[in-house]
C-alpha cells in the first residue's frame, strides 16, 4: 500500500490537478490572480497520506531557524492572508524535503513513476505543438488545461515576412506556462543517467524542451549540458542577464510588452519598497497585492500584475535578509557538523535554477516547478559521487 501511494506522489508531483480556492485576498485591484489562489493540489493530499504513514517520523521536526525566520517575517508582514499562504508553502516543501530523506531506496522507487509522468508530459508536449490546441480528455484529470488558437495570454510565436504571417502557440503539457515545462526538462535532462533513461527517450526530452521555445532554457541547456561551464562561470553569466531588462531603459528595443520590456517595468518597481521591506520581508506571495500602490491605476490589468521576473530578488524582498541569513546560518552549522561535498551534478541544478530564474520566476511561485527541484536535488545528493567542494 505504501509502495502503491508513494508511486502516486511522484506520479502527481508535477501535475496541477487541484481545488482552487478565491477569497478576497486573492483578487487585486479586482481581477483574479492564480498565483495568489490557495490552491490544494492532490499531490498536496498524496503527500498528507505518504507522511501520516510513514514509519518514520524524523522528518517532523524542522529546524528551529525556519520557525523563527517565519515569525519575523509574518510579524513585519502583518500576518497578511497571502504570506501565511505562502509561508504554508514552505513548510510543505520543507516537510518534503526532509521526507524525501527518510525514504529508503528514494532512486529505485522513483525511476517508474518519473518515467510515467515524464512520458505524458512529452507526448503532451509533442501533440499539443502540433495539434495548437489542450487535448484534454484523460489529460484533463493530470491538470491540462484547456486552450485553442483563440485563448488569450498564451505563449506564442509570431512569424512575420513578405511571404507569410502566422503564429504558434508554445506547448505546455501539464504546466502553467511553457518557460515552467521547459525547467522540468532541463531537470530531467540532468536526471536521465541516474534514471537509467533510454538514448531514444533522451533525445525526445531534449527535442521537447526545444519545442518549448523558452529563450532561457535552451541557452541553459547549452552552457550546463553542451558546453559544460562551471557554476561559478553560470553564476556570472545569471548575474549578466539579471540586469539584461535594465538594456531596455538605456537601449530602448522594438519588443512587445510580453518580452524585456515586462520585465524591466516589474523590475522597475523595486525603488518602490523600503529598508525594512528588504531587511524583514514583505511576506512570500506578497508582491503582487503590493502592485496597485506602485503602478499607475491605467497600467493594473490581468497581464501586468505578474511575479517579478527575477528569481533571487524576489525570494530576497518577499522573505527578507534577516530570515534568510538565519536559515542559512542554520544551514552552515549542520554542514559543517556532516561536512559533504558538491557533485558537478548538483552543481548544475543550481546553475539551471540560477540561470533561467534570472529571468524568471516560476521556480519560487509555482509549486510543480519548486518540488520538481527538491526532488531533483535530494536524488542528486543521496545518490551523487561525493566530490570536494573545492573543485567546483
Amino acid at each position: 500500500m505504501r509502495k502503491v501511494l508513494f508511486f502516486l506522489l511522484i506520479f502527481f508531483l508535477p501535475t496541477q490537478i487541484g481545488f482552487h480556492f478565491w477569497p478576497s485576498f486573492s483578487k487585486v485591484a479586482g481581477f483574479k490572480v492564480d498565483y495568489l489562489s490557495p490552491t490544494i493540489y492532490i499531490f498536496d493530499l498524496l503527500l498528507l497520506i505518504n507522511l501520516i504513514l510513514s514509519k518514520s517520523k524524523n522528518f517532523l521536526k524542522l529546524p528551529k531557524a525556519i520557525y523563527l525566520a517565519c515569525i519575523i517575517n509574518l510579524v513585519y508582514s502583518k500576518f497578511s492572508p497571502p504570506s501565511l499562504y505562502g509561508w504554508f508553502r514552505i513548510f510543505e516543501y520543507s516537510l518534503f524535503l526532509k521526507y524525501l530523506f527518510s525514504v529508503p531506496n528514494l532512486l529505485l522507487k522513483t525511476k517508474l513513476p518519473l518515467f510515467c509522468i515524464t512520458f505524458i508530459i512529452v507526448f503532451l508536449t509533442f501533440t499539443q505543438f502540433l495539434s495548437q490546441h489542450s487535448i484534454q480528455g484523460p489529460f484533463y484529470f493530470l491538470g491540462e488545461r484547456y486552450y485553442d488558437s483563440t485563448s488569450a495570454h498564451l505563449g506564442r510565436l509570431n512569424f512575420q515576412s513578405s511571404i507569410f504571417n502566422f503564429q504558434l502557440i508554445r506547448p505546455f503539457s501539464l504546466f502553467p506556462h511553457a518557460n515552467t515545462l521547459a525547467g522540468f526538462f532541463l531537470l530531467i535532462i540532468l536526471l536521465s543517467d541516474r534514471l537509467r533513461f533510454s538514448p531514444i527517450f533522451k533525445k525526445l526530452i531534449v527535442f521537447s524542451l526545444f519545442l518549448t521555445f523558452s529563450k532561457t532554457a535552451i541557452f541553459t541547456y547549452f552552457l550546463v549540458f553542451i558546453f559544460n561551464t562551471s557554476f561559478l562561470q553560470n553564476f556570472l553569466i545569471s548575474l549578466l542577464l539579471s540586469i539584461l531588462p535594465l538594456s531596455f531603459k538605456l537601449y530602448p528595443l522594438n519588443l512587445s510588452f510580453s518580452s524585456l520590456d515586462t520585465r524591466y517595468h516589474i523590475l522597475n518597481t523595486l525603488t518602490s519598497f523600503s529598508l525594512f521591506d528588504y531587511l524583514l520581508g514583505i511576506g512570500p506571495k506578497a508582491f503582487i497585492s503590493k502592485l496597485p500602490n506602485i503602478y499607475p491605476a491605467s497600467n493594473i490589468n490581468s497581464f501586468t500584475l505578474q511575479p517579478l521576473h527575477n528569481l533571487p530578488v524576489l525570494i530576497f524582498l518577499e522573505v527578507g535578509l534577516l530570515p534568510i541569513l538565519i536559515v542559512i546560518l542554520n544551514l552552515v552549522q549542520d554542514r559543517s557538523r556532516n561536512k559533504f561535498g558538491m557533485t558537478k551534478e548538483m552543481c548544475n541544478v543550481f546553475s539551471i535554477v540560477l540561470l533561467t530564474g534570472s529571468l524568471d520566476h516560476y521556480w519560487w511561485t509555482i509549486p510543480q516547478a519548486t518540488l520538481s527541484f527538491i526532488l531533483t536535488f535530494v536524488l542528486l545528493f543521496r545518490y551523487g559521487i561525493r566530490r570536494s567542494h573545492n573543485s567546483h
